[in-house]
């Protein structure tokens, strides 16, 4: 491929400039240019919706929120697994100009209750599967008004009866050709977007419409789309790789995605072949998964031609030899944007970097007092998109963490990295995920990607823990490839002769299975806290 000659789609001659990136003008424009071409296929049932079909009921759909007294500026909570009417539903509310809250559907009690608080929701979206859960704390509830439920909106009344709040169906099959005339500018509110919460409580990113749709004019570019390309979404839509990553891309592209309920290892390829699938991101675990099935004479039996790998893999080389497909990858975080790209065309040694700076984007490593280090210097990686209106708003209702990730006019990321000579940027860890042993600063990752080289890890955790003399130490937990066996003396031994002493892991514990986000990133929080828990339990190599 040659990226020299990029993009192959020009969006904006298209679409027009950011001034024009709202979800309204957005739809309309896409359906006048491709109406007859498919936006999406939703994988279980087969069900389709070309790009009229998409604008046409998105208008009915935000015309029958409004009827029920859904208006501009309110926040709605979608909860709802993957499925046509959970897009269908997001994209309508942006173009009532209502603020979309995705919630996470695995969030139960306290944390749920949480999400729609801090939200300010008066209304919610719920699924048929996720309504008991919701049910049990819509009644502390004091601003919410409004349910509208896909699927059994009976059994939501019944749940729900004795509350303050209306219960309707939602208008899954309404359709219109009216406009939706709310007077949405690409600065206005279109998401309130929960972070993993993977090392703390989630914050809620505030994301306008110029900056959700930013998101897909520079993936277009920067992830190599092509006109024919079909992408297969298994993340789940209220994530921002699901969300705005793919299905936005693809909006703004005018090309196709494939939409399944979730990742499922064992059918994985099944679809892909089935829907004449071109690209895919795995993200977290999702890499690993598919790498450790046992290889077939079909594995290169599929149309994909690239894949975002994030983060890369030890395996990564093999992995693209295996399938026969070119592997991509960049820096992007939810929180902020996309600030660089590794094309297909890289050279193979750089294939762990996270690529060069996107055009228009600034990106830094820097000192504790945010001055820029020079090549080869460790240091936090600080981002500033130049376009006005493309980057999120900040944190909802935090203003303490909203200025301090955006201080002296930079966004910090929280990772920390390097760049090489060449211009590549390479991540190192997290800032909060630096273990401080004993004077010395150890990565995490680092030490994660020298565990995972074994042959029997299929996925390792490291972290933190602290020990009796409360100081930190360096800990593991370690999932095993189905079918081997490790002890925890040998994996010590083992790092020992791939490590620095002082990174090698004091205490080693065997999991069955990670602790894992609905993206498929490792809870950290929850291993370092059971661990520290249960530290006497855990094998520790200065007691041996």
């Amino acid at each position: 491929m040659n990226t020299a000659t990029w993009p192959a789609i020009d969006v904006e001659a298209e679409l027009g400039d950011i001034r024009h990136w709202t979800t309204g003008e957005i739809l309309a424009r896409r359906a006048a240019l491709n109406p007859d071409r498919v936006f999406l296929r939703f994988a279980p049932d087969g069900r389709h919706f070309t790009y009229a079909d998409l604008h046409r009921r998105t208008n009915g759909i935000a015309l029958a929120l409004r009827q029920i007294g859904i208006a501009r500026g309110q926040h709605v909570a979608m909860l709802s697994p993957n499925n046509p009417e959970c897009l269908l539903g997001n994209l309508a509310l942006g173009k009532l100009g209502a603020v979309s809250v995705p919630i996470n559907t695995s969030a139960k009690a306290s944390l749920l209750e949480y999400y729609l608080s801090h939200a300010d929701c008066i209304a919610a979206i719920v699924a048929g599967a996720c309504i008991e859960e919701f049910a049990s704390v819509a009644q502390r509830l004091d601003k919410l008004r409004h349910v509208i439920v896909i699927g059994d909106a009976d059994r939501a009344r019944e749940l729900l009866r004795g509350l303050p709040v209306s219960v309707d169906a939602f208008p899954a099959e309404a359709a219109s050709d009216d406009a939706v005339d709310a007077g949405v500018r690409f600065t206005d509110l279109a998401y309130l977007l929960y972070t993993s919460g993977t090392t703390g409580p989630s914050k809620a990113i505030m994301i306008g419409h110029g900056a959700a749709w930013h998101w897909g004019k520079h993936s277009v570019h920067y992830r190599y789309v092509l006109p024919g390309d079909v992408d297969y979404v298994c993340m789940p839509l209220f994530h921002a790789n699901a969300l705005l990553l793919s299905c936005a891309t693809a909006i703004m592209a005018g090309t196709s995605v494939v939409l399944d309920e979730k990742f499922s290892t064992s059918r994985f390829w099944e679809r892909v072949r089935a829907f004449g699938v071109t690209r895919f991101n795995a993200i977290g675990a999702i890499a690993n998964f598919l790498w450790s099935q046992p290889p077939s004479p079909a594995d290169r039996n599929h149309r994909v031609r690239l894949c975002s790998l994030a983060p890369p893999p030890p395996f990564v080389h093999e992995f693209a030899d295996r399938f026969g497909v070119q592997v991509i990858g960049g820096f992007a975080l939810s929180d902020y944007g996309l600030g660089c790209a590794r094309p297909p065309d890289t050279p193979p040694d750089k294939i762990f970097s996270l690529g060069r700076v996107c055009d228009g984007v600034a990106v830094r490593v820097v000192d504790d007092d945010d001055l820029e280090l020079a090549v080869g210097e460790l240091g936090e990686i600080v981002m500033r998109i130049e376009q006005a209106g493309a980057t999120p708003l900040g944190y909802y209702k935090m203003p303490e963490a909203t200025l301090a990730a955006w201080r002296n006019l930079w966004f910090h990321t929280g990772d920390r990295g390097y760049f090489d000579a060449d211009g590549y940027l390479y991540l190192t860890d997290r800032k909060k995920d630096a273990i401080r042993r004993r004077g010395e600063n150890i990565s995490a990752y680092e030490v994660e990607s020298v565990i995972a080289l074994h042959p029997s890890v299929l996925q390792a955790a490291v972290y933190p823990l602290q020990s009796e003399h409360s100081e930190e130490e360096v800990a593991a937990t370690v999932m095993l490839k189905e079918g081997q066996s490790l002890d925890a003396a040998s994996l010590a031994e083992f790092c020992k002769d791939q490590m620095a002493p002082h990174m090698v892991p004091r205490f080693i514990e065997f999991i069955a299975e990670m602790p894992l986000t609905p993206t498929s990133k490792i809870e950290k929080y929850k291993l370092r806290e059971r661990a520290q828990a249960n530290r006497a339990q855990l094998w520790d190599r200065e007691r041996m």
